[in-house]
This record gives structure tokens, C-alpha cells and sequence, in this order.
């Protein structure tokens, strides 16, 4: 059975949905929304709004309308988020302030998330925008998606599927791609992500025109707003109906500023790849908008180097190790017993290398989806193996708790599972649905401290 996992968990991390197992995100409960239907959308300029689909009430998304739309009440462009645990508050509220600045709206995805399939993940994105164009008369081309991790998956497959969609911004995973008409992608690669040396591959993978990443100090999460700001930059010149108004020239002073003092800091701090990518980002990002001349030229001086060479080099290097190093872990899964792991994942905590903080990113993506698995084909022995490596590299993660909490209930034990449970609720587990639908867990749910779990946060519950 191990070995059968094994040979699948490569295919499982690059299709469907996704199945990450440390997308984090903020653990504040979502904030109180406006329930629609709405029949004046102009009503609700400046609030989070949660709208359901006339035809589908079970399908709903979040969305917010700035304070800065436009004369007609309506910005001309929306971001449409497709979060991983279908959380679709999280990046409306995350980027609301961006939203006011830039003027473009939000709408986030309730439905669509992990551990479903991927054409059943698309279909909840297609309907929301035919929501949007019906209510709000948003066409295609002004719609863009984005999504982090399983969510940017689902955005990139829809990518693929409608050609009337030609905008995608993705974080933290990516999909085998190949499209066959014009699009313009924007990623975000953290330097403390699992994925990270994957999504390098991809971007460099992608056409020249096409596609343009973003590198920052971040783990497997849904980019800080200081960073995530550049993917509303990379959005309005995109956009740009005239580009000699003034408060577009406002827009691109703003930028070409920050990414001034971006690239200086990075030539201070001696690290000429940083710096080389900050011109080649620039370049990128104004190359339909302003002049790029000066960009391209201090980009291929840095090129010429020593000290770019050898830095890129390094990097290489590194990411070859990193590679192998994966490779190593893989046989481990099948043959590595639970001290080699205790031992292993110890030495990855205690450094400082972002190659091992990705590393250990890596063992929890992959005991999530071994401990998943093994779930699902009632294999509670291999379940409970990988779910105690699991814990050992990732020990506040939600998924593991919960999965000890299931794999409990199938040995009987809903103290334990209760106590899990607990925990899981204790560090920001929201997903109750799935434990509803659980069927290890018909037990535990008729018992009082589980439906205490699932009180609001003003009954006294722990909601941090």
C-alpha cells in the first residue's frame, strides 16, 4: 500500500484541486457579511457582501465593491479568488485596503477548495462569473483569477479552459501548462515554500511575454499585502484604458519608486540576483505602459558580473540539492521508520537554511496526502504512521490535528479524537462541514463537547 502511495503522490500534487497540507492562513473567524440577494449592488460600495447564487443556493461568494469605484458605482476591473480551504473572506479582507487603493473589486470563492475534484472546483469559478456579468456587467476580459496553492491550481486550469479569461495571478502552486491562446500570468514564489524551487521551473517554463514571478520572504501562504501589492500594480497597467492621465502616471511613478528602492537595497545588501530580478520584473510590468529601456539595460549589466554569475550559480546549486534531497525523503516514506523521521525532521527545525524550512514543508505536503489516502481506504495503521511524521514537522497544522482526531474515532477512542478535536478548534480549524460529513466521526458529533467546538467565538470558544 505504501509503496502504491508512493508512486501516486507526484500525480496527487499536481492535479485536482490540490491537497497542501500547510496553506496557512489567517485564524481569525470570517467577518460578519451582508447577505444577498442584492438588488443594488450600489448599496454595498465599501462592504464585504456574501452572495448567493439565485440558481444554486448552496453556492455563495464573497465580494467587495471599494469606496473608490468609479462614477457608475462599478470598478471596471474584479479579482476572483479561489482560496484552498474555500475560505473566500480571507483574501477579500487580506487585500480590501489594496482593493480601495487601486480601485478594483474583490470576489472570493466559498465553494471551492481542497479535496474536491478539479472540473467540480471549476464549475463553482464559472458560475461566479456568470454571476458577475449577469449582475454586474462584468465581461470576461475584465475579470481576472487568482488563487493560492489547491486555489491556484483551479485558477490556472480555468486559465486553460476559457480563452475569454486571459488574466491569472497564482501563489504557492502550479499545474502543467500549455496554452493555446494568449495569456498573462503573475506568481508569487516564497523562499520558505515547499514549492518554491517548483515554481521557478514553471516560470521559466512559461513563453517570454507571458509570464513574469515575483520572489519573496514567505512561506506557503497567501502573500503579505506588502507584497501582494505588486500583483495590483501588474493588474492596472494591465488594464489601463489611457495611459497619459494623469492618475495613471500617478500609478507608474508609485511603482517605478518602490521598485527603485527595491533594486538599491538589494545592490546594498550585494546580492545581484535579487537586484537583476527586480529590473527584469520592471520591465515586465511596464513593458505595454512606459518606457523599459533602462530597465533591460541595468538588468543585462548585473548579467555581466561576477558576482551575478556566481550568485546564480549557487542558486542553481542549491536547488539541484534541494532536488535530490526531495528524492531522498520520497524513498523515506516508504522505508524510514519513526525515530529516522523524529531525528531527520529535528535537524530541519533547528536550522536556518531555507532549503530545509522548504523541506519540511515538504514531509507535511506529503504526509497529508499519504494520511488522506490512507483514510480513505480504511488503512488506519499506515494512517496513524504518517500522521505521527506529520505531526513531528508540522505540529500546530489543522489538517493533522483533524486527521488525528478521525483516525482516533476509528479506533474507538472519541476522548481522544474530542481531544484532537479541541486542539485543531483551539489553533483556528474552521472546516466543520467536513467533520460533519465525516463518517469515523458519527460518534463523537452526538456527543456534547463536539457541538461546544463549533460554538461562535462569543459563546467563550477560543477563536485566535
Amino acid at each position: 500500500m505504501i509503496r502504491l502511495l508512493l508512486a501516486i503522490l507526484p500525480a496527487m500534487l499536481m492535479t485536482g484541486c490540490g491537497n497542501s497540507s500547510t496553506e496557512s492562513q489567517s485564524t481569525s473567524p470570517a467577518p460578519a457579511t451582508t447577505q444577498a440577494p442584492i438588488a443594488d449592488y450600489h448599496a454595498s460600495i465599501d462592504s464585504v457582501v456574501r452572495v448567493q447564487l439565485p440558481s444554486d443556493t448552496s453556492q455563495s461568494y464573497i465580494l467587495y465593491i471599494p469606496h473608490t469605484a468609479d462614477t457608475a458605482g462599478i470598478p471596471q476591473t474584479v479579482i476572483v479568488f479561489a482560496d484552498p480551504h474555500g475560505a473566500g473572506w480571507l483574501p477579500v479582507e487580506k487585500y480590501r485596503k489594496l482593493a480601495d487603493r487601486f480601485g478594483i473589486a474583490l470576489a472570493g470563492s466559498n465553494n471551492s477548495r481542497n479535496g474536491l475534484d478539479g472540473s467540480q472546483c471549476a464549475g463553482y469559478i464559472d458560475n461566479i462569473i456568470a454571476d458577475l456579468h449577469t449582475r454586474l456587467h462584468y465581461d470576461e476580459g475584465n475579470i481576472c483569477l487568482a488563487g493560492f496553492s489547491g486555489g491556484a491550481k483551479v485558477i490556472l486550469q480555468e486559465e486553460l479552459n476559457n480563452s475569454n479569461i486571459n488574466k491569472a495571478i497564482y501563489a504557492g502552486a502550479t499545474i502543467p501548462l500549455q496554452a493555446s491562446h494568449p495569456i498573462n500570468l503573475l506568481g508569487f514564489a516564497g523562499t520558505s515554500d515547499m514549492n518554491y524551487s517548483d515554481l521557478l521551473t514553471f516560470a521559466n517554463s512559461v513563453s517570454p511575454g507571458s509570464g513574469t514571478l515575483v520572489e519573496f520572504d514567505g512561506k506557503h501562504e497567501w502573500p503579505d499585502p506588502k507584497v501582494y501589492k505588486k500583483a495590483f500594480y501588474w493588474l492596472t497597467f494591465r488594464q489601463l484604458k489611457d495611459t497619459a492621465s494623469a492618475k495613471v502616471k500617478a500609478c507608474i511613478r508609485a511603482y517605478e519608486t518602490e521598485i527603485a528602492t527595491e533594486a538599491a537595497s538589494a545592490i546594498r545588501g550585494n546580492n545581484a540576483v535579487e537586484a537583476y530580478q527586480k529590473y527584469e520584473e520592471a520591465a515586465a510590468f511596464l513593458n505595454d505602459v512606459a518606457a523599459i529601456t533602462t530597465y533591460q539595460q541595468k538588468a543585462a549589466e548585473l548579467a555581466a558580473t561576477d558576482l551575478y554569475k556566481k550568485e546564480a550559480v549557487q542558486k542553481s546549486d542549491m536547488l539541484k540539492n534541494e532536488t535530490n534531497q526531495k528524492q531522498i525523503l520520497m524513498q523515506a516514506f516508504q522505508n524510514q521508520d519513526i525515530p529516522w523521521w523524529r531525528n531527520t525532521i529535528s535537524h530541519l527545525r533547528g536550522s536556518a537554511y531555507p532549503t530545509d524550512k522548504r523541506l519540511l514543508g515538504f514531509i507535511s505536503l506529503g504526509c497529508y496526502s499519504y494520511t488522506s489516502q490512507c483514510i480513505a481506504r480504511g488503512d488506519v495503521a499506515n494512517a496513524d504512521h504518517f500522521a505521527t511524521i506529520y505531526e513531528l514537522a508540522d505540529p500546530d497544522n489543522t489538517d493533522q490535528l483533524y486527521f488525528h482526531a478521525v483516525i482516533a474515532a476509528r479506533q474507538n477512542d472519541n476522548a481522544k479524537a474530542l481531544k484532537y478535536l479541541q486542539k485543531a478548534a483551539d489553533k483556528g480549524f474552521t472546516d466543520w462541514g467536513k467533520a460533519d460529513a465525516e463518517p469515523a466521526l458519527a460518534t463523537v458529533r452526538g456527543q456534547e463537547s463536539f457541538s461546544r467546538l463549533q460554538a461562535p467565538p462569543s459563546s467563550g470558544r477560543s477563536s485566535r
